[in-house]
Parts: C-alpha cells; sequence; structure tokens
C-alpha cells in the first residue's frame, strides 16, 4: 500500500495509480510553515486563559464588587445551559467576563459599541433586580433593601426588554456572592444625580482644544443657533436671544434660543409669568415657504380672567394678546395668523404612554421556552391590547397634520401642558419628515440635542435613572415612543 504512494515536495497528498491524482488534501505541510512553533502557541494559550479575568473599564471607571464562579445561563434554557466566568459590577456597568473565547486575541473581543462589549449592562439599563434563594423563594430587591440570606439565582431584568440570569451555586465564597447583591442595588438605583458615572466620566476625562470639535452642533452657543437660522435662511425673520443666560427666565430653557425678530427682550421677559414654567414660544424650524414651527408650554389661566370663557378659542386670544402670535406671523409669511395645535387634543397622554410601555415590556420580556410559546399563542391580540401601535399611529397622523399646515397654509405653533414631553416628539417627527437633513446621522443627532436635550425634556426623571421611591423610578419612555415611530417612516421609505 505504501509503494503505492508518493509524498510531493507540496502541500497535497497524492495516490499513485491509474496514473493520474484522485485525491488532494489541503491540509498544510507542518514542515514547510513559515514560522510554526508549538511552544510559542502553547505558552500564548497557557498566558491567555491563566490570567486575572477583568473587564475593560472607561476613564473615571473603577470597581465596585466581583463573584468568582458565576455561570451565566443562556436565555430560554431553562436553567441548563450556560458558561463560567466572573461577575464583576463597577460604578457604570455590570460586566460578564469568561475566557471563553473562540481565539486567544483578547483584542479580537466582539464590542456592542465604544464602551461595552458583549456581555456588559450599564447600571441605567437595569430596570429591576430579583434574587431567587436556595428554596425558590424569589424576591424583588428594591431601593435602600440588603439581602442577608444566600443567593443562588441573581436576575437583572433591563429596560431594553433583556433578562440576565446569573447562578452563584458554583462560587466558593459565599460572603462575596452576598456583597456584590447588595453593593450592586446600591449603585443600580441612586438616589443623587451626582451619583451617576456621567459625572464620575466628564471630571476623568475632560476634553480641551481640538478634542472639544464635533461635527454636531450641540447647541450650547450662539454659533450654533445661529447657523441653524442661516440654514433654514430665515436670518431676517427669526433671532438668537441670550435673555436666558442666567436661567432666570426659565429653568428648563437653554441659555440660547431662537424668538422672534419683533420681539426684544423686555417683551419676553413681560410675557414669560403667563405661561406655564415659564415656557413662552420657542422657534423650531422654518419651511422653504417662509412658515415656521413653534412650540410653547400652554399659558396659565389666570393671567387673564376677562378671557377665562368656556370657548375652545380663549387660550388663542390669551396668547394674541401678548402678542406673541402676531409676532410668529410676521416672523411667517404675513399672510395667516399661525395655527396653535394642542397636543392634548390629538396625542395620547404621557400617562398613556407609560401604561402602554408596561404592557409591552411584559409582552416581550419572557423568561421561558414555554412561556414563549404559551405568549406567542395571543401575540397579535396581546399586541393590540398594549395599545401602542395605535399611539404610534395617531401620533404619526398629529405630526403629518401639521406637515400638511406648514407647506400648504400657514405657520403652526405646537401647545403643551409641560411644553418639554409630547412636543419634543411631535416636532422631531415634523421636521423629519420636512427636511431630508434631519434624516442623515449628523441631522438626526442635531435635532436631539436641539429639541430633546436643550429644550429640556427630563431624560433623567423620565427614564427613572434618580429617585428615592419606586414611583420616581417610573419610566415615561417618550423618547423610546419617538423611535417606534421613526422605525415605521423608515420601512414606508424603503
Amino acid at each position: 500500500m505504501m509503494d503505492n504512494l508518493k509524498l510531493r515536495r507540496r502541500n497535497t497528498y497524492t495516490v499513485v495509480g491509474m496514473n493520474r491524482e484522485s485525491f488532494k488534501s489541503y491540509i498544510e505541510n507542518p514542515d514547510e510553515l513559515d514560522g510554526y512553533n508549538v511552544e510559542q502557541v502553547t505558552e500564548s494559550a497557557s498566558e491567555f486563559f491563566d490570567m486575572e479575568l477583568q473587564p475593560n473599564l472607561q476613564p473615571g471607571e473603577s470597581m465596585i464588587g466581583e463573584v468568582d464562579s458565576v455561570l451565566k445561563y443562556l436565555p430560554y434554557s431553562d436553567g441548563k445551559q450556560g458558561m463560567s466566568g466572573k461577575l464583576c459590577a463597577t460604578n457604570f456597568k455590570v460586566s460578564f467576563v469568561t475566557a471563553d473565547r473562540s481565539s486567544y486575541e483578547t483584542t479580537g473581543k466582539r464590542q456592542r459599541n465604544k464602551f461595552l462589549d458583549e456581555d456588559d449592562i450599564p447600571l441605567t439599563y437595569i430596570d429591576a433586580i430579583y434574587q431567587v434563594t436556595r428554596n425558590g423563594k424569589r424576591k424583588k430587591l428594591t431601593q435602600g433593601t440588603t439581602t442577608s440570606s444566600r443567593t443562588e439565582v441573581l436576575e437583572i431584568h433591563c429596560k431594553d426588554f433583556r433578562i440576565h440570569k446569573f447562578s452563584f451555586k458554583f462560587s466558593v465564597n459565599k460572603t462575596q456572592s452576598k456583597q456584590f447583591v447588595n453593593v450592586l442595588v446600591h449603585h443600580v438605583f441612586p438616589t443623587k444625580d451626582t451619583f451617576l458615572f456621567a459625572h464620575e466620566y466628564a471630571r476623568k476625562n475632560e476634553l480641551k482644544g481640538p478634542q472639544l470639535v464635533c461635527e454636531v452642533p450641540m447647541f450650547d452657543t450662539i454659533y450654533d443657533w445661529e447657523e441653524e437660522i442661516k440654514r433654514c435662511k430665515c436670518m431676517k425673520s427669526w433671532r438668537v436671544t441670550n435673555v436666558n443666560m442666567s436661567y432666570d427666565l426659565c429653568q428648563s430653557l437653554p441659555q440660547y434660543f431662537v424668538v422672534p425678530f419683533a420681539l426684544m427682550n423686555n417683551d419676553l421677559q413681560k410675557a414669560a409669568p403667563q405661561f406655564k414654567e415659564r415656557r413662552i414660544p420657542t422657534w423650531c424650524y422654518t419651511h422653504i415657504n417662509g412658515n415656521s414651527l413653534v412650540r410653547m408650554s400652554a399659558p396659565e389661566e389666570s393671567c387673564d380672567q376677562g378671557f377665562l370663557q368656556k370657548s375652545n378659542s380663549f387660550k388663542t386670544q390669551i396668547i394674541q394678546k401678548l402678542g406673541m402670535l402676531d409676532a410668529v406671523k410676521v416672523a411667517g409669511n404675513h399672510r395667516n395668523s399661525p395655527a396653535v395645535i394642542d397636543v392634548a387634543e390629538s396625542c395620547p397622554s404621557c400617562r398613556d404612554v407609560q401604561e402602554g410601555f408596561v404592557k409591552l415590556k411584559k409582552l416581550f420580556m419572557t423568561d421561558s421556552e414555554q412561556e414563549f410559546y404559551v405568549q406567542d399563542m395571543s401575540w397579535y391580540s396581546s399586541l393590540d391590547n398594549t395599545k401602542w401601535l395605535s399611539m404610534v399611529a395617531k401620533c404619526l397622523k398629529a405630526s403629518h397634520d401639521i406637515v400638511t399646515i406648514v407647506t400648504n397654509k400657514r405657520s403652526v405653533v405646537i401647545q403643551e401642558q409641560s411644553g418639554c414631553d409630547m412636543s419634543c416628539l411631535v416636532s422631531s417627527v415634523v421636521q423629519i419628515l420636512l427636511d431630508p437633513y434631519y434624516r442623515t446621522r449628523v441631522g438626526f443627532e442635531a435635532l436631539v440635542q436641539k429639541e430633546w436635550v436643550r429644550m429640556g425634556h427630563r431624560f433623567q426623571r423620565n427614564l427613572g435613572l434618580v429617585g428615592t421611591s419606586e414611583a420616581d423610578l417610573e419610566q415615561v419612555c417618550m423618547f423610546d415612543f419617538m423611535l417606534s415611530q421613526m422605525q415605521y417612516i423608515f420601512y414606508e421609505n424603503l
């Protein structure tokens, strides 16, 4: 048999017989591999698996707890499959670190983004923490609570509808796991915003000089606002005001914002007390035809007792008396008075959005394969019962109606009780529908900065990031609600 085989001096094995090649192997010949060193590979592997498992840390990030020999259960495995590693907690995230890698390259780990690895959970993502003891008792760990009993399984429920389960049954140091759970609960539910990692990161990662240059306008300077009104070609009708430079006019409006050119700072100061939370009409966008989009809070009903009539137009009359609508009309096309759209009449309330989100979260966060199949049997009816899709449709219709008015008739003033929740959403959607610039990455980021961050949307409150009670941590995910509408707009235009 060996007489019929001949090894050629190349990377193939050839069977000789019948005067032709009948088999070819593509396995490399070890003798001809340049730089191949078995000892070097073995040494690299040993160094990798023997090294101490630690998460990647950002500037200002520090370890607050860790547990060795933790088993992370795979989703829908019913606790029968998982991988072993170390569970670490920092002042920024929970990180599960394992030596179960497909290669020895530590730089080749999959990352979700610049800050997070594949198995990282930011503390601000965590919605609830549950402790499962050895006897199977399941307990929700809330703010200010501590546990003295042994934790068998730790469940982390996230705001992005994911559920992570970690088993401590193989952990030798039981005190270590108890301390880890208590310190995690303490940092996940902070009582002050200064405890959030963003403050620590900013202190340790201060940017200076050229590092501050960003392609996305932050709208924290007069220059950014002036560039925006130049882009919309409305410099002659609107101006940037610094009346709120010291936040004396309004705590929730930015230092700089845009108002009608005809209004002086004294006019703005006189009108501010007549609006809820002193949020006077502020400019959002001007269409190519000259019509503009403006937003404001509702006028105080006590501002003029003579106008407190039970007619649908009394609020408009109050605003006209203050000179606001006239100024918006002059800044527009001068032909028609602006239309005042009250989002309370055309969009769902914040409470409706909150209740719908809770139902949606319950629908998506299935814990086991059996629960998933049970849920799947009534999926469409359960989804319909959340009212989420109907609320999305209602907001899209309201935004479309405003687009129609702006493009065909006159300027629009979006009015909301607080002026910084649903009006942020409607204003953003309208501008995305009107202007292709906001449908780009840079444009969308600029829109979020302009309409949400600078105009006072309460992200900290609405996302439940800080609070002293369970009620404070309730979520009104208005920004997620807007992203749902963006998804439908995107699919409609595919």
